[in-house]
């Protein structure tokens, strides 16, 4: 599925990152694949299931719930003030949201003058 407006695009940006990394693949992104395609359909409700798993277990490790972890979700909103003032919540936040960097703003508190750089993609694909 394409994550961005322009689904060609985001197909050579995903194929050049992971080229960067050493994984010759080839990618192709179109809008509602979940839709025309049964295989990415299976893709999402497995990624949705485990995306929900890593959640719980990234709310037990902070020890704040959070809810889904989506900015529209209320139960995420009201506890960001508590993330933002704790060193492990804090970076599990996701600080390209404009509603981390706001409430950030709010409290006073930086990203960078605090915990240094969000985990990346990258992050994860070095590991």
């Amino acid at each position: 599925d394409a994550c961005d407006s322009n689904a060609e695009r985001f197909g050579q940006r995903l194929s050049s990152r992971l080229l960067g990394h050493g994984i010759n693949f080839p990618v192709l992104a179109e809008h509602k694949a979940d839709l025309n395609h049964v295989v990415v359909a299976a893709a999402s409700i497995v990624a949705k299931v485990a995306r929900d798993r890593a959640i719980d277990v990234l709310s037990e490790e902070v020890d704040i719930q959070f809810g889904s972890g989506y900015p529209s979700d209320m139960s995420t909103r009201k506890a960001l003030p508590e993330m933002l003032q704790s060193k492990s919540g804090s970076e599990a936040l996701r600080w390209s949201w404009s509603t981390t960097r706001v409430a950030a703003t709010e409290l006073g508190l930086s990203r960078i003058d605090r915990w240094g750089h969000q985990r990346s993609l990258d992050d994860f694909i070095r590991e």
